[in-house]
């Protein structure tokens, strides 16, 4: 969960990459501003070293831009390709994770007929896990703001430096743990680099001790940057979470809450000191976690708290306990349905499909994990499961047509990130509004 940012003069979007019209044709080399692939190719042969999916005489293959300096290709890195609906990229899905060569070439898509790819999404991914993030930079008007520099932080790992695609987009970011993912900009791309060194050494330092006190001592170095020592703030923040002592973390809560004020304050601060230690897979201290989470939920018992407590109650095993805690969450939700948050509404879903997998009730799980991929499908919902991503992204496409669950936020959601037209999303609303008199069995909002 995306917890802090710093972005002057631009707007970002969490998760919230999918289907957004790009301005290529199918037949250029070198594709006009906006795109974010650097070049769509259609190839007589497959070239060495990569492979060709589907089946016909229309081939396409791209170029991916490299992030680091996004007018060259990226050479020998990771790729996610999202197709809309109806594509299928000859694995049954419209989605696609590969290699590029030493070109910077994906695989080769092939058709029966001539296919436009003007809505395909090509984005660089970096990191390996099941876990993923990214954003989408804008500017105050809305558009995408190409080429500015970024940092994204990790919880727990170093840096990753970048330059945002003309589309606006990150680099998908990916991690075998539940991500806490941050993006700065205001740091140019020198101090970026400069900084990942630094902070390389510290990640490779063995202790606790060792390594707050290299942290303490780059906070010293950085104290004039408000960026950077926000930065390092949270760093040090996730280094006593992720390894410190009950001391540690005690006192952790007392300084943050220090500086808070109300109980609105406090929860947000509990709530995001104790979704971070739910999210360990250790587990450790999880009767701490709990006690942050129970106090948050008691001060401001609004959606994020709930949700946070539910995905810890699943976390430890009690799934009958987490379940109302998730659907008081999402009901919550839905009295505003707040369309700047969709891709933390998707995480909910996704947690919730989870606790539903759990207890058995599979069908309804699947439809959660296909909802909250129709409002990211980045990936940033999922439990940690590839397969989980494919099964739900086929899901997606037939709950567009039945009507998806939460009828109304969902088809307003889908409205305002442009993923399905307004005609289709209130088409889907109307279908999936169930008669007073004869409540739909299979709809989630009926447990």
């Amino acid at each position: 969960m995306t917890r802090f940012f710093r972005f002057p003069r631009l707007s970002v979007l969490a998760a919230s990459v999918a289907m957004t019209a790009f301005a290529a044709t199918a037949h250029a080399q070198d594709e006009p501003a906006g795109t974010s692939y650097l070049a769509v190719r259609q190839p007589a042969a497959v070239p060495r070293g990569q492979r060709a999916l589907g089946h016909g005489s229309h081939a396409y293959q791209f170029v991916v831009r490299d992030p680091q300096a996004i007018d060259k290709p990226l050479r020998r890195g990771s790729y996610r390709i999202i197709a809309p609906d109806p594509f299928d990229l000859g694995n049954g899905t419209g989605v696609y994770d590969g290699v590029t060569d030493a070109l910077g070439r994906t695989a080769v898509f092939r058709f029966e007929e001539t296919v436009d790819v003007t809505d395909w999404r090509v984005q660089p991914v970096v990191g390996h896990g099941g876990n993923s993030q990214s954003f989408s930079l804008r500017t105050p008007d809305g558009d995408p703001a190409e080429d500015v520099p970024y940092l994204i932080d990790v919880q727990g790992k170093s840096v990753y430096c970048g330059h945002s695609l003309p589309d606006g987009s990150s680099v998908i970011v990916r991690d075998p743990t539940a991500l806490d993912v941050s993006l700065f900009t205001g740091i140019s791309p020198r101090e970026c680099r400069a900084l990942k060194r630094r902070l390389d050494a510290v990640v490779r330092l063995r202790g606790f001790q060792a390594r707050l006190r290299a942290l303490d001592g780059l906070h010293r170095r950085y104290r004039h940057s408000d960026d950077i020592d926000g930065l390092l703030a949270q760093k040090r923040e996730a280094l006593v979470l992720g390894a410190g002592d009950a001391t540690a973390l005690r006192s952790l809560a007392r300084r943050k809450l220090a500086d808070a004020h109300g109980p609105e304050e406090r929860a947000e601060v509990l709530n995001g000191l104790g979704y971070s230690l739910a999210g360990l897979h250790s587990m450790r201290h999880a009767e701490i976690a709990r006690g942050w989470l129970e106090e948050s939920v008691t001060l401001h018992p609004d959606w994020n708290n709930l949700d946070s407590l539910g995905w810890l109650e699943h976390r430890l095993g009690e799934d009958a306990a987490a379940l109302p805690l998730l659907d008081r969450g999402i009901e919550d939700f839905l009295k505003t349905c707040p369309a700047d948050h969709a891709g933390e509404f998707a995480i909910g879903l996704g947690h919730r499909g989870a606790v539903l997998w759990s207890l058995g009730r599979r069908i309804e799980a699947i439809d959660m994990w296909a909802t909250a991929d129709s409002l990211t499908q980045d990936g940033s919902w999922t439990v940690g499961s590839p397969d989980i991503q494919v099964i739900a992204h086929v899901r997606a496409g037939d709950l567009a047509a039945e009507g998806f669950p939460y009828p109304d936020c969902v088809a307003k959601l889908h409205r305002a990130a442009g993923l399905l037209n307004a005609g289709a999303a209130e088409s889907a609303a109307q279908e999936a509004d169930p008669p007073p008199s004869a409540p739909d069995a299979a709809d989630p909002q009926t447990d």
